[in-house]
């Protein structure tokens, strides 16, 4: 599978980690090098701003998929983004999900919300017997060693496998996630 198109879930906050803002940064050039379009959020704040400026810096593509919950007509964006208005956020996540992999970033509930709806996907495609799709969290400083634990214990007590969670990774640098891509 080609790796051309990159959904990217990050905070639109900042939280207290000081390098989750760098390694997200790092993250943004890596990838504007590498995939031919970063698909994200939307929003000029946050580690999306992070992951906008650097993705640009790198002479990366971006389309922001914004429903008109979080619809601000007064942000405007750089010729390297192109704003994408869905009908809703259910249409969002479906144009998230057309990504050829998924890089989850430390965040927030909405973050988390939409790493589900990846991996849901790749259960979805388990099932249909079709090619799952890489769904890699940037694991910065330990962020999400307890969602990697609660995945093992899920396998240990029989509620899930090995074949269901085939496609998660959790990988501690933006490099090592490029490498997971990019082999």
């Amino acid at each position: 599978m080609t790796m051309e198109k990159i959904s990217v879930f990050c905070g639109s906050s900042y939280g207290n980690d000081a390098q989750v803002k760098q390694d997200i940064k790092d993250l943004g050039v890596l990838l504007g090098k590498k995939a031919a379009c970063i698909l994200y959020g939307g929003g000029l704040y946050g580690h999306l701003q992070d992951l906008m400026d650097s993705v640009g810096q790198a002479g990366g593509r971006m389309e922001a998929l914004i429903s008109p919950a979080y619809f601000d007509e007064s942000e405007v964006y750089p010729d390297y983004v192109t704003v994408i208005k869905v009908r809703d956020d259910e249409e969002r996540i479906k144009k998230f999900l057309e990504a050829d992999a998924f890089v989850v970033t430390p965040g927030g509930d909405g973050t988390l919300a939409e790493s589900f709806f990846a991996h849901n996907r790749n259960l979805s495609a388990l099932f249909q017997k079709s090619a799952l799709k890489p769904v890699i969290f940037l694991d910065t400083n330990g962020f999400y060693t307890h969602l990697k634990e609660h995945f093992k214990q899920m396998s240990r007590l029989g509620y899930s496998n090995e074949k269901r969670q085939g496609a998660l990774h959790f990988e501690t640098t933006p490099q090592a996630v490029i490498t997971r891509l990019w082999p």
